[in-house]
């Protein structure tokens, strides 16, 4: 029977607890500040006090967040065994080393709902492809610390089998965002769904069959992505590439002198990048047979015309003419945003301890990166046989990509709800956490983007 282990109330440090776990068994641990290096050496869950809960959707609070801070040349925290789950962690300021470090010799392993911020390099990542590493649902923040060439994901000894699903990747990390470039050949890639904001690239080098599907980079600093040398059978599909500082898609040799093989770049949107919409370097691909040409079709360019230097959308830069980009899409295939948007959220009903009063802190995260939010909120307590009174009202302005944060105390009666209307953008984030009077997390008031109930309209106050 699997046992749970507890930090601090049964063990003082991480350390011990895992020390004190077998196979299969959880070590928790308690929201604060950890200062130790973590080495998870078991077929263990490590949770901290957010697991479970989207860490795109948190605002890294130290009150509520299990952080692991500790200096160490391997890792902050160190897998070296199969089927290792993280979930609900923040690790962040090391500056030795990288934030999470898989050993290359095991594979399995989860990576889930984790801050990783501030860290020499976020996770370095390995795996021996025997069993699918995930990698989802994770903020990825400025992992430059003491390294011009930091990296949000990085590997270099290796990898196979891993989903990179679901992440927010922001603070310009000086290197590659994401960058896989071992010496030998990293097959069966996956990186699906995430958003690169004001950041840097996928940088991809020895790699087989991969697939870079529905993400957003926004503002890139350069290139959005890199294939850097012996990149095959790689798919970039339903992408898209927005306002670059550099190029969208640079296919080059700059690091394998082997040639790319077997490109596939189709459905995305392509638009207001600075260098090109794609860059292929004399000599970098191989369209001789068997193999087959760069296929660039059913791209929106930016114009309805498509590219330059025939269109008037982003560029494509072919000078082999190796590439095929005709027919191209002649609309955007992501809907602009409706500035008319509006919609009311409902917490429903939260209950209380009557009498105690609890502070409520509210996080608001517009995730749409070109629209701000305009929010009403407003708070009623709940009297039976009697309407709802107001006892909080503000409107709030959120840029886009912004987040604010809102504390409200409730003295009085034991139930109350928060609406919020909401216009210009349908990406805004909502959480609420509910606090006692000295501090500590309530146990009920813990309400997430998907415990919110759309309503028709906000309550009237007159």
């Amino acid at each position: 029977m699997a046992n749970v282990y507890r930090v601090p109330q049964d063990y003082a440090t991480i350390t011990a607890a895992i020390a004190a776990a077998s196979d299969l068994d959880t070590v928790k641990v308690a929201a604060g500040i950890y200062h130790e290096t973590v080495i998870i050496n078991k077929r263990i869950q490590l949770l901290g006090a957010q697991s479970g809960i989207d860490a795109r959707e948190r605002s890294g609070s130290l009150i509520a967040e299990t952080v692991i801070s500790q200096s160490a040349n391997q890792g902050a925290i160190q897998i070296t065994a199969d089927d290792v789950i993280i979930d609900g962690i923040t690790v962040q300021d090391n500056t030795a080393g990288a934030g999470i470090y898989s050993n290359a010799t095991h594979s399995g392993y989860w990576i889930i709902n984790t801050i990783v911020q501030n860290n020499a390099y976020g996770i370095y990542l390995n795996s021996n492809g025997q069993k699918t590493v995930q990698v989802r649902q994770n903020m990825f923040y400025s992992n430059n610390i003491n390294n011009a060439a930091g990296n949000g994901i990085f590997s270099i000894l290796g990898i196979s089998n891993v989903l990179i699903d679901s992440n927010r990747f922001s603070g310009m990390h000086a290197s590659a965002t994401v960058n896989f470039g071992a010496p030998t050949v990293q097959n069966n890639i996956t990186i699906l769904n995430n958003e690169f904001l004001n950041d840097n690239s996928i940088a991809l080098t020895n790699t087989n069959n991969v697939k870079v599907a529905s993400n957003r980079f926004n503002n890139s600093s350069g290139t959005s992505v890199y294939l850097g040398g012996a990149t095959n059978n790689t798919v970039l599909e339903g992408n898209r590439f927005e306002n670059g500082m550099g190029y969208a898609i640079q296919v080059t040799r700059s690091f394998n002198a082997a040639l790319n093989l077997n490109l596939k770049i189709v459905g995305n949107s392509i638009a207001g990048n600075a260098l090109a919409g794609m860059y292929v370097e004399a000599g970098a691909y191989n369209p001789t047979g068997p193999n087959s040409r760069l296929d660039a079709t059913n791209n929106w360019w930016g114009s309805a015309s498509g590219p330059a230097p025939s269109g008037s959308g982003d560029a494509i830069v072919d000078p082999d003419n190796v590439s095929e980009h005709i027919p191209f899409l002649t609309a955007n295939p992501f809907p602009v945003p409706d500035p008319t948007i509006s919609k009311v959220l409902s917490t429903g009903v939260i209950h209380c301890a009557q009498g105690e009063p609890y502070n409520m802190v509210i996080d608001i995260l517009n995730d749409d990166i070109t629209t701000a939010a305009g929010i009403e909120m407003w708070g009623f307590f709940l009297v039976p046989d009697n309407p709802k009174i107001p006892f909080a009202f503000e409107p709030i302005q959120v840029g886009a990509n912004g987040y604010t944060q809102r504390s409200l105390v409730t003295y009085f009666g034991d139930r109350f709800e928060f609406q919020f209307k909401i216009t210009n953008t349908d990406d805004v984030i909502i959480t609420i956490w509910g606090m006692h009077a000295d501090g500590t997390l309530t146990a009920i008031q813990r309400l997430h983007a998907a415990d919110f109930v759309p309503i028709a309209s906000q309550t009237p106050t007159s």
